[in-house]
């Protein structure tokens, strides 16, 4: 996806502590476009304007 220009990462329960903060971060603030989560580690993150789960 960032090979064509989409803002994209993923969240996982794999990722370390703080990357796993950072990433729902950066989407609230626009700064990412396409949020990849696994159903577990997607659960209770609330992102205003989502258009697609």
């Amino acid at each position: 996806m960032e090979k064509n220009g989409l803002a994209a990462d993923a969240i996982h329960g794999n990722k370390p502590q703080g990357q796993y903060d950072r990433t729902p971060k950066a989407a609230k603030q626009g700064n990412v476009h396409v949020l990849v989560a696994t159903d577990v580690a997607g659960y209770g993150i609330h992102i205003p304007d989502v258009w697609f789960v």
